[in-house]
């Protein structure tokens, strides 16, 4: 069994604890429940006997010790009574598939007058509802990329590590059964990591995958589920002749129907209804497509909605954070079904409150974006831009263009600050085309969509293709608004020439439009518009060779935003500041409260920059553990925003090949810079001189001591790669040297402050003080799940395997003093 050791070892502690009288597993049909509840009973075996029943058939393919019967309400009365007379010490009962059992509430009593020693492990889709009950929910399996590089052919730039996600390895170990022929490689690790991400680490969905990876291999099973296949191809390609389970776990569609029968059709109904949402929702969003907005139908709702989070076909949270409070999601299986084979109310009344819905959220998203208000705006695009790219798609598709282009035009900034640009370009042109005959179009819409247009090229790998049409798409958008004197769009438009001088080369438009836009903010006593605008002339005087008076705009720019508490004008400022030589140390602020700042505007571009600067400046004072670290939490970032085919990982994939050619890893060095090769002049144009020469000084390192022929050889690997394989290698170099022992010591002792971040080091002491994984979360405001990560990260640096070595340790390295 793959990654469910946690879960079994939490487990066998929980059912030999005092007081423990029923543990019921939870979860979605085929998410692996008696599989755990197996593994379980197999690691207490030897140490206390247990009595093991299936409500179903029996369990032949089950470990000798779990091997189960069939139950009846006598049987199981009998042996329960007879193991409590028999032992003297506690006895565990599995049982499997409890919600089929019609006395249950009887049976369980019995057991406990019998003796209070007897321990129940059920298995059931449902919380049995029994008094004592703890439920425990078996959730689908960790995809998140954890920075290994698997076994098999292609380039690789260390030995495999044990860190493979649990999904992952699942897939590929299936696979391999499956096909004897299969490996994972750095090639396709990246496709199998997004197929089981598009399938959400559920198990079965994962083992019905790989079981067709001879004629559908991992890239084309994705194309294929995004292209409409729906649940239809995650089914057993034959009988399984060999396999005793049950019949529900020969599809997706059965394991999710024997889920869906445990809920009321009024939950049933709902769930056809939710389906509608691409993306996260709230209680409210909720309510006003099923149209439930009075008080008392508001309750209903929650009341259902609760009864679909309980067999886990609704997740308490996000597909990227489970922990956030406040909004639900379904996994993309779930959609799936619930499209396919439910009836919601009144599917078209619902679709129909949800575009009305979703287009009001994002015009309120566009006009706090107008007005400055860039914490709701992110807010709001943050979590509903799928719907609303979803809400522009039905629009045009029913003939609304201006509707369309105005949801484009207001999700643009989110769009922007991402890296989704091609597909999102192609809406607004084709939108802005599409206005050309109509009467009556706001000149302001127009505006705005050709200014969004031309700043969605920002993350293109290949900026000279699109700079004669971005810098023609800024003039006409920025003539249009002044035509229109409306001046918030017209200031859009200057920040956007600053934003998209990367891509136009246009630095003489850039900096007018700059020096415009500080006239025009002082005119109407904008202090947080102008800081913005004061750190952008900081950035262009910088480029234009004066680091002094660069200083002196950045140092302005970020007294005005602290003054009038603007944490983008901050974030801007502190960026303008750290693209500097040497910035005094006392004129910045902290990193760490930098980078909450992004998080608090949910501004993902600032946030992704300012990760990749932190990296290279970390290097430049030769702290590499700092350097990869930061680059690790950079890469993680472009992965989740699938931003691996952008300038993005670019500047981080710089400050990896410095660093592999300064630590004597020339392989890694050479491997990752044939991914660089074409972003040269790019790359050049954009790096402070102090590490564009350390870059410079590594490659003719690198070249010098492997030869120009395996210098080559590896460059072309590297260039063969693809964005998402090439981000997965990255990741994994990155990861290695993060967790290496700070290599000027010479005595080997791992020190917290050159092994650890100041992040980890606080979560380490809370570990040490005795919090539990989702009490270090809220006192620091991170998700459960990152805190997972982090002390999975702390124990491989610090070299410990529990949580009471880490508390030694910590006390040994004086960290809690």
């Amino acid at each position: 069994m793959i990654g469910r050791d946690e879960d079994v070892d939490h487990l066998s502690e929980l059912l030999v604890r005092e007081g423990t009288q029923l543990v019921t597993l939870t979860g979605m049909g085929g998410v692996g429940k008696t599989s755990v509840a197996a593994a379980v009973a197999t690691r207490l075996a030897a140490r206390i006997p247990v009595v093991p029943w299936s409500v179903g058939k029996a369990s032949r393919g089950a470990p000798a010790p779990v091997r189960s019967r069939p139950l009846t309400s006598a049987a199981g009365d009998h042996s329960m009574a007879a193991a409590a007379a028999e032992q003297a010490q506690l006895v565990l009962w599995v049982l499997d598939d409890a919600e089929q059992l019609l006395d249950l509430r009887g049976l369980l009593q019995r057991a406990r007058t019998a003796s209070p020693r007897v321990r129940v492990l059920a298995t059931s889709a449902t919380p049995l509802g029994v008094e004592g009950e703890i439920v425990y929910r078996v959730r689908p399996l960790p995809w998140a990329t954890a920075g290994s590089t698997p076994p098999g052919p292609g380039p690789r730039l260390r030995p495999p590590a044990a860190a493979t996600p649990p999904a992952v390895a699942l897939y590929a170990a299936r696979a391999a059964e499956a096909d004897a022929t299969f490996q994972l490689t750095s090639m396709n690790t990246a496709a199998v990591t997004g197929l089981c991400r598009l399938l959400s680490g559920h198990p079965l969905a994962l083992e019905l995958a790989a079981a067709r990876v001879a004629s559908l291999p991992p890239e084309a099973f994705v194309d294929a589920l995004r292209n409409g296949a729906g649940l239809e191809l995650l089914r057993a390609p034959r009988p399984r002749h060999t396999s005793p389970g049950p019949a529900r776990h020969t599809s997706m569609a059965a394991a999710l129907d024997a889920t869906v029968r445990h809920v009321p059709p009024a939950a049933q109904s709902l769930l056809g209804d939710l389906a509608v949402f691409a993306g996260p929702f709230t209680l409210d969003d909720a309510a006003a497509v099923t149209g439930s907005t009075d008080s008392t139908g508001v309750g209903d709702l929650f009341d259902t909605l609760a009864e679909l989070v309980d067999v886990e076909l609704v997740d308490p949270g996000t597909e990227q954070d489970p922990a956030v409070p406040g909004l639900y999601h379904l996994p993309t299986l779930v959609r799936m079904y619930a499209r396919g084979h439910l009836d919601g109310t009144d599917s078209a009344q619902v679709a129909d409150r949800h575009l009305r819905h979703v287009t009001a959220l994002a015009a309120k998203a566009g006009a706090a974006h107008l007005a400055g208000d860039l914490t709701l705006a992110y807010r709001l695009l943050d979590t509903y831009w799928a719907d609303i790219l979803a809400a522009v798609d039905r629009h045009r598709s029913s003939g609304e263009v201006l509707a369309a282009l105005r949801c484009a035009v207001d999700c643009a900034p989110y769009l922007v600050a991402v890296g989704h640009d091609a597909a999102a370009r192609l809406r607004i042109e084709q939108l802005l085309e599409a206005t050309h005959p109509l009467d009556g179009v706001d000149p302001n819409l127009v505006a705005r969509g050709l200014l969004w247009s031309a700043a969605l090229t920002r993350h293109t790998t290949n900026p000279q293709a699109h700079s004669r049409w971005a810098r023609q798409r800024l003039a006409d958008g920025l003539q249009l608004a002044r035509d229109c004197a409306e001046e918030t769009v017209l200031l859009l438009g200057l920040e956007l020439a600053f934003t998209t001088y990367p891509v136009t080369g246009d630095r003489k438009t850039a900096t007018a439009a700059v020096a415009e836009a500080r006239h025009r903010c002082e005119r109407r006593g904008d202090q947080r518009r102008l800081a913005r605008f004061e750190a952008y002339a900081a950035m262009l005087t910088h480029q234009a060779g004066d680091p002094d008076a660069a200083f002196d705009l950045g140092r302005a720019a970020l007294d005005r935003a602290q003054a009038h508490d603007d944490a983008r004008a901050t974030i801007l400022a502190a960026l303008a500041l750290l693209g500097l030589p040497h910035p005094p140390p006392a004129a910045l602020p902290d990193i760490a409260h930098l980078l909450s700042l992004c998080r608090t505007v949910n501004d993902q571009y600032a946030r992704s920059y300012l990760l990749a600067v932190s990296a290279g400046r970390l290097l430049l004072d030769h702290d590499y553990s700092g350097a990869a670290t930061a680059a690790v939490e950079h890469l993680q970032l472009v992965d989740q925003f699938r931003a691996a085919d952008t300038i993005q990982p670019a500047l981080t994939h710089v400050t990896l090949v410095t660093l592999a050619a300064e630590t004597g890893d020339l392989e890694a060095a050479a491997t990752l810079q044939g991914r660089l090769e074409h972003l040269t002049p790019v790359l050049h144009s954009v790096l402070v001189p102090a590490r564009r020469a350390r870059y410079d000084d590594a490659l003719r390192t690198v070249r010098r001591r492997l030869g120009p022929h395996r210098y080559t050889t590896l460059g072309r690997e590297g260039a063969r790669l693809s964005a998402e394989a090439a981000l997965c290698l990255a990741l994994d170099y990155a990861t290695t040297v993060a967790v290496r022992v700070d290599p000027d010591r010479t005595d080997g002792a791992a020190q917290p402050h050159s092994v650890l971040t100041a992040r980890q080091i606080d979560i380490l002491c809370a570990v040490a003080a005795g919090l539990s994984d989702s009490e270090i979360a809220s006192e620091l405001g991170l998700s459960v799940r990152t805190v997972s990560n982090h002390c999975a990260a702390i124990y491989r640096k610090i070299g410990v395997r529990s949580r009471v070595e880490a508390t030694n340790w910590t006390h040994q390295h004086g960290l809690m003093s």
